[in-house]
């Protein structure tokens, strides 16, 4: 293990050694000599900024109460730093964001838009559970790269991990267990039925060869299951605390099936 005296942290430097795993630290472009570390870190940020822009559904259903509409202004705010971040992070390397953005928003395809994007936003019941569910994923996700070897990107998530994995996600869970209080309780089953499978699949597969990449470059530090089980364990909390019906296998996505 390196000392503490051994290690070169500053920015002008080719790379800093990792305190416990001896990794790269890249700081900036001209520090990254690997085409296929280009090639991974790309990816990665590719369909990060595309579900960062694609948070703009959410506006698609009016607010029902003013306390609901301000925590809306607040989250539009914060998902637009989000995006300007990831945005800069990308000029830096020496790509152009906007196309990847308005794909993202606009496109076709939808860049590489991820499932639970593509449930129709119906009710607040449905916005209330997909910032609960995958807004938390998103915070969730954010932890795996807050150890990431391009700092600019491990700087970024710190934020994004707050933003999404706490607050936004605190407010969804906060808008469903008030209308549970007031009645509405089979309503929110339903949405929490509907989002979770697709939740799920937002960490990922197991194993595949993108998820072994990020790690093998300490592009990501923690495995997709690893972040999923923490999630499964503070989303079933909240299962008990709204008095909800548990999935009947926590553990099964809408596309595959995640338990080891």
């Amino acid at each position: 293990m390196n000392k503490p005296s051994d290690l070169t942290i500053s920015p002008v430097t080719k790379y800093a050694a990792s305190h416990s795993t001896g990794k790269k630290l890249y700081w900036t472009l001209s520090d990254i000599d690997d085409p296929d570390y280009m090639k991974a870190i790309l990816r990665l940020l590719t369909v990060q900024i595309s579900s960062e822009y694609n948070s703009y559904q959410l506006q698609q259903v009016q607010p029902v109460t003013p306390h609901e509409l301000i925590e809306l202004g607040y989250t539009m705010r914060d998902e637009a730093t989000h995006g300007i971040g990831l945005c800069r992070i990308l000029r830096d390397l020496g790509v152009d964001p906007e196309p990847i953005r308005r794909e993202a928003m606009f496109g076709e395809k939808r860049g590489n838009v991820l499932g639970i994007f593509k449930v129709p936003l119906d009710t607040p019941y449905h916005v209330g559970a997909i910032r609960w569910l995958g807004e938390r994923v998103g915070g969730y996700q954010s932890i795996a790269v807050h150890g990431c070897s391009y700092v600019p990107y491990a700087v970024w998530s710190a934020k994004n991990y707050l933003d999404e994995g706490r607050t936004h996600s605190m407010h969804g869970r906060d808008v469903l267990t008030t209308a549970i209080e007031q009645g509405h309780k089979d309503m929110v089953q339903q949405v929490a039925d509907l989002y979770y499978p697709h939740a799920l699949d937002m960490f990922g597969g197991n194993g595949t060869p993108n998820e072994l990449e990020y790690l093998k470059y300490g592009i990501k530090t923690w495995s997709n299951n690893e972040l999923r089980r923490i999630w499964i364990e503070t989303v079933m909390e909240d299962y008990e605390f709204m008095g909800l019906r548990k999935p009947a296998d926590i553990w099964q996505g809408d596309r595959a099936h995640y338990g080891e």
